[in-house]
């Protein structure tokens, strides 16, 4: 009889674990949830704010919504400090309110999803938060892909990237993949002639420092005062920084004492860059999130995209990040 009761355990255990997700850890219903959203590069950030209060009213007439707030110019996934960029943190009601699937986590994401689809002018993302706080921005799992022994430029590296997350997105194991790396954003570069500068006798670090203090910032010193520490910091006024004109108002002093405007020896031109670009030991990667179709199937992408990179992407590498590196293996990316 014992042994009868242990095989009959045995199978309905087999069966309870086959119909449960095999996740490291499945995603749960937090009761939030976040809204990423952008636009095309070199967007204003008062166009990026009024898509927030669009958004922000297209989530209004939601029941399971509690309260809604949100930050233009900051990416929540690659915290990108972005003109064309903004993230909406959502929380929902009490879990005691929202019974049933139809009001669960995944299904308000869906049904936000329908509600924003008619917006063109942005790429929209529901995304989950990680399962533990502080392992990785989302849920699901966190692919980076390394610029190892290429020598690709940006602009390469970033068709490879694309052409893969075209490659895992056809895949029925991958629910949605995604990145929020490009290299075409419109920027200046700034190049100052040697030879001019040697001319009218300026010191090379004088214009660069010039440059970078007046364009960008450059830290002074700290004081104390009424109790309290405040750091000081040199940069020109906001209205000598709008246009790339604004050079002919910044001035270096030459080995004479005379002062010569940067625009002599300046010159810029228009070209495409990435905003941001991450590096781990001086290699280039690029971050790339991705859901799982299924819980069940979430230790199958780890070796899809093993297969994927090994196949397509020869001179690059990978690794995971996040909760994702705490749940694979070496021995489960054995091909």
């Amino acid at each position: 009889m014992v042994i009868v009761m242990l095989a009959v355990l045995f199978v309905g255990l087999y069966f309870l674990f086959s119909a449960k997700p095999t996740g490291f850890l499945p995603t749960e219903d937090e009761g939030r949830f976040y809204v990423t959203y952008e636009m095309p590069e070199a967007t204003s950030t008062i166009r990026s704010v009024d898509l927030m209060k669009s958004i922000m009213k297209k989530l209004e007439g939601m029941p399971n919504l509690k309260v809604v707030g949100g930050i233009a110019g900051l990416n929540i996934i690659s915290f990108s400090n972005k003109s064309n960029v903004g993230t909406l943190f959502v929380n929902l009601k009490p879990w005691g309110t929202r019974k049933g699937d139809a009001n669960h986590v995944k299904s308000v994401m869906a049904e936000f999803q329908k509600r924003t689809s008619d917006i063109k002018e942005a790429r929209v993302l529901a995304i989950s938060p990680p399962a533990i706080p502080g392992l990785g921005q989302t849920a699901g799992f966190t692919f980076e892909l390394q610029q190892t022994t290429s020598a690709d430029n940006v602009q390469q590296f970033e068709r490879v990237a694309r052409t893969f997350l075209a490659e895992l997105n056809k895949r029925p194991e991958i629910g949605m993949a995604f990145t929020f790396f490009t290299a075409r954003t419109p920027s200046y570069q700034a190049a100052i002639d040697r030879e001019k500068a040697k001319k009218l006798g300026i010191n090379l670090v004088d214009a660069y420092s010039t440059l970078g203090t007046l364009l960008g910032s450059s830290y002074v010193n700290d004081f104390n005062i009424y109790g309290r520490n405040f750091r000081v910091m040199a940069q020109a006024d906001t209205a000598y920084r709008t246009s790339i004109d604004d050079f002919s108002k910044y001035f270096v002093r030459n080995s004479q004492g005379g002062m010569v405007p940067l625009s002599s020896i300046v010159t810029t031109k228009l070209i495409e860059a990435p905003s941001l670009v991450s590096h781990l030991i001086f290699i280039a990667l690029l971050k790339s999130m991705a859901c799982p179709s299924r819980d069940s199937a979430v230790d199958k992408p780890f070796k899809l995209c093993a297969k994927l990179q090994k196949h397509y992407l020869p001179d690059y590498g990978y690794e995971f990040a996040g909760l994702s590196r705490e749940e694979v293996k070496p021995e489960a990316l054995s091909l």
